[in-house]
């Protein structure tokens, strides 16, 4: 093979690379957030059963919480798919 093919191919097989560590690294972060999420939502559930307020107020809590990681999740997404345009275009 000339030089240039191999130069073509090694960047090929190092996006790739670096494209599932960011995808895999992606999941990761993803299951951190809804581990959290849940945690977070058996404490509000467990400390509202023991007050006297209104079951209403965690169930609102747990909404918000699960629209903003969603939201985030969205940014995130729309960000990766910019930095790989740029480093196609590059």
């Amino acid at each position: 093979m000339s030089k240039p093919a191999e130069t073509i191919i090694e960047q090929s097989e190092t996006r790739r690379i670096a494209e599932s560590r960011t995808r895999r690294q992606w999941i990761l972060n993803r299951a951190g957030d809804l581990a959290g999420l849940g945690i977070l939502t058996v404490a509000v559930v467990y400390l509202s059963s023991r007050s006297e307020s209104s079951a209403i107020s965690p169930v609102l809590i747990c909404f918000y919480l699960m629209n903003e990681l969603r939201r985030r999740w969205i940014i995130e997404k729309e960000l990766n798919q910019l930095k790989s345009q740029g480093n196609r275009a590059a």
